[in-house]
């Protein structure tokens, strides 16, 4: 968490591609910045890209940058093309899998169809589905 005042500010990530679902990013974008957590988008290359209708994701840091003890919540928003093209990047799975692993982080996915979990040793137990609105109230302490 990062201070802000006498309250700590949560940490996020947005991490997508090409060719996302764009409600799937623009709601839980601003749904977590209406809650006041800092949200940070993260792309590859740190490009803008668009979401299947049009709706551009601008980047506020690459996905070779992402580090765990950055954050507190990461979300991955679902899509045609830009969940192929991130299960591909080693940082994105890195990233994605130390989240994962840390008992104080919490992983959403809009379509959990984006990693095998079986294949990258991800367990479905670890991962969570849940509505951006019930995220909003969590208690990462």
């Amino acid at each position: 968490f990062k201070k802000r005042g006498n309250l700590m500010k949560k940490r996020t990530v947005i991490i997508t591609g090409p060719n996302f679902q764009d409600e799937e990013f623009t709601y839980p974008y601003y749904r977590l910045l209406e809650e006041g957590y800092s949200v940070d988008v993260a792309t590859p290359d740190k490009v803008i890209v668009y979401g299947k209708y049009g709706v551009p994701a601008k980047p506020t840091i690459d996905t070779k940058d992402l580090k765990a003890i950055n954050y507190d919540l990461v979300v991955l928003p679902g899509g045609f093309e830009a969940q192929d093209r991130l299960r591909l990047r080693k940082e994105v799975l890195s990233f994605v899998k130390e989240m994962n692993e840390s008992s104080d982080k919490l992983s959403t996915w809009q379509s959990i169809a984006m990693l095998d979990p079986g294949e990258r040793g991800f367990t479905l137990g670890k991962l969570f589905e849940k509505e951006l609105s019930a995220l909003a109230d969590a208690d990462f302490t």
